[in-house]
């Protein structure tokens, strides 16, 4: 017997836990938007809290600052770290509410899917960003200013479409490289 199939994202309740509910309703919207019922793994998602010890939702980890002998069973502060769902059969749309509320997000690789329209500019809110792997979609236009700009101070940012989100990657590593090697050069 296998897992039990993940319920429609309509039946899922916001657990009372660890993660913050503006996470768990942007996990929502990602799941109904990209068809979350098809994915090849969906393994424990729209079940508890995914940032729950022993309830880990497939392509998810969290963080969580909490201890739970001083701060209590709900204490509250879980973030969501990292979103690995690459190869998954994803496709529509990424909300732009997945990144407004996972900003502590530090590796998103939604690679090796079908999603289409264009990367929302909310994932130029990505504040820890490390990892950044949008390639092999049908995604298109320009990358977020937000991340050309910022140049994610020499993390990795993968290509996601087209020579423009190449070069604004290699000219975001490029600035990177140059200010690691000229430090006085950007006071």
């Amino acid at each position: 017997r296998g897992a039990p199939p993940p319920p429609a994202y309509l039946d899922w309740t916001t657990p009372i836990g660890i993660l913050r509910p503006e996470e768990y309703d942007a996990l929502r919207h990602l799941f109904a938007d990209t068809h979350g019922k098809l994915w090849n793994r969906n393994d424990r998602w729209g079940q508890g809290d995914p940032c729950e010890e022993d309830n880990a939702w497939y392509g998810l980890a969290c963080f969580n600052p909490c201890y739970s002998p001083i701060d209590g069973e709900g204490c509250g502060f879980g973030r969501l770290q990292t979103m690995h769902l690459s190869n998954n059969n994803l496709w529509g749309t990424i909300p732009p509410a997945v990144f407004t509320a996972m900003r502590n997000l530090s590796v998103v690789d939604l690679s090796l899917n079908e999603l289409s329209g264009t990367i929302p500019s909310t994932i130029g809110l990505l504040r820890n960003a490390d990892y950044i792997n949008l390639d092999n979609n049908l995604l298109k236009g320009k990358l977020p200013s937000q991340l050309a700009h910022r140049g994610l101070g020499g993390r990795e940012l993968r290509r996601y479409s087209g020579a423009t989100a190449a070069a604004a990657s290699t000219a975001a590593a490029t600035t990177a490289c140059a200010s690691r090697r000229h430090p006085r050069a950007s006071r």
